[in-house]
């Protein structure tokens, strides 16, 4: 992913709230919560990656759910 390797030459906020997104499209939200941490570590003070994180462990936890069943 051309995201992911930007990430080798600079760190950015906004480039991990995208990767972020990125993740959540593929629906693979533990690794989106991830980056999205990240961007929060840079910038505490966004709220909208907050929602997104909240939302996103929603689905992790239910996915959880779905493969123990």
């Amino acid at each position: 992913m051309s995201l992911q390797k930007a990430q080798t030459y600079i760190e950015d906020e906004v480039l991990y709230d995208h990767i972020g997104d990125v993740f959540k499209a593929l629906k693979e939200y533990s690794l989106a919560c991830k980056y999205w941490r990240k961007s929060l570590d840079m910038d505490p003070r966004q709220a909208l990656v907050q929602q997104k994180i909240k939302e996103s462990e929603k689905c992790v936890v239910s996915q959880s759910s779905h493969r123990l069943n």
